[in-house]
């Protein structure tokens, strides 16, 4: 969907539009102003009217509604809110559409935990018959992982290994040198299994949620 354009000058568009012979007209130029602008609250010009539909969309908008405007949205979406930070909310939303629009397919479902987790590092895996396994990195809103079941199709397994740390555990770690790389990780970090006696400096384990 395009985002409409707010035209803040009515006025001086229609009366660029004038034909050559008027443009010197200062009583024409009057009376185009008069019908077409500036914003003013006491005459319901074109631009007005235009200001205030504006202020509509703007606070109806999801990426920029709040209070009870977001609770709006809310109602439709099939979203309750569960925080009073409208940001918190507003994430939950996002997620909710995400969920309502979806049919199943694997890019959806990696699209709804991207918004879980660390976005870009999400890997998924289909096991057959009726199954997904994902992989996530800094996951930070386990709260809300079933929500990938949501947005998954009816019948199908949902398995999501990941942790909340910058250094998850990778096979393609050495273990000496700070963990040197092997393969490709996240860029952010990633460690192999630690010295000997100081477990701390490998990589952390994942947790595993069955949805």
């Amino acid at each position: 969907m395009t985002t409409p354009t707010q035209q803040a000058d009515h006025s001086g568009v229609a009366q660029g539009l004038l034909p050559a012979q008027f443009e010197s007209s200062t009583r024409l130029k009057a009376l185009v102003n008069a019908m077409v602008g500036p914003s003013d609250p006491t005459t319901w010009t074109i631009q007005e009217l235009e200001d205030v539909l504006f202020q509509i969309l703007d606070e109806r908008w999801l990426a920029t509604a709040g209070g009870e405007q977001l609770d709006g949205l809310g109602e439709i979406l099939g979203e309750g809110r569960l925080s009073d930070d409208d940001e918190v909310y507003r994430r939950a939303l996002y997620l909710r559409v995400l969920i309502n629009c979806s049919c199943g397919e694997p890019e959806r479902l990696i699209e709804v935990l991207d918004r879980l987790a660390v976005p870009g590092f999400v890997h998924l895996t289909i096991k057959p018959p009726a199954g997904v396994y994902l992989v996530a990195i800094e996951m930070t809103q386990d709260n809300y992982f079933d929500r990938v079941k949501h947005a998954a199709s009816a019948g199908v397994h949902v398995l999501i290994a990941g942790g909340t740390g910058a250094n998850p555990f990778i096979m393609g770690r050495a273990r000496d040198g700070g963990g040197v790389q092997y393969g490709t990780a996240h860029p952010g970090g990633g460690m192999g299994y630690g010295v000997p006696g100081a477990p701390g400096t490998g990589g952390e384990y994942v947790a595993l949620y069955e949805i």
